[in-house]
């Protein structure tokens, strides 16, 4: 009996560690937690480093261009920094076969796609969906390149590095001061 009470707070201190991600459909508005699928979600692990050893993921894997699991371990990465930024709980788009992996809102309401993409061929063709059917005000693609500059353009590249800067980029560049 006392194994299965300490198997349930393992599980417990598991879910801890995870952070709510959830979907949106349609044209997505603010505020976002209004419109989110509450049956549709994704749950991430806090902690990249923590997910690679659970997974028994080798640096040396995780370099090869042609790593299956790069993508995957991008969007963990960019979910855990926008966590540390305090932007949580998380959204995502999702329409016919495009999804955006990220859906942030400024303080003005403006709803900004964040499209993640690992290896350095960068063809967003979910991210030219969402710009054709939302027609947003500002884009951000993260990558495993260089980038652009993100203030002079509307559809901005950036690495993905810089997502731990994505909070105030977004503020800075719909709501200049």
């Amino acid at each position: 009996m006392e194994s299965r009470a300490n198997s349930s707070a393992s599980h417990t201190k598991l879910f801890e560690k995870l952070t709510d991600y959830y979907f949106t459909g349609g044209m997505p508005r603010s505020p976002l937690a209004a419109y989110q699928k509450e049956n549709y979600f994704k749950l991430f692990l806090f902690d990249i480093g923590l997910l690679n050893n659970m997974l028994g993921i080798s640096l040396k894997e995780i370099k090869q261009q042609g790593f299956e699991y790069k993508g995957y371990l991008a969007e963990h990465f960019v979910q855990q920094e926008l966590a540390a930024q305090g932007l949580e709980p998380s959204y995502s788009w999702l329409d016919a076969r495009a999804e955006i992996e990220f859906i942030l809102s400024d303080s003005e309401g403006n709803i900004i796609p964040v499209e993640v993409k690992s290896g350095e061929r960068t063809r967003a063709k979910s991210l030219q969906s969402y710009i054709t059917k939302c027609q947003p005000l500002k884009t951000f693609k993260l990558t495993a390149t260089q980038g652009s500059s993100p203030v002079k353009q509307q559809h901005t590249v950036l690495p993905l590095y810089y997502s731990g800067h994505l909070a105030n980029l977004v503020n800075i560049c719909l709501n200049p001061p």
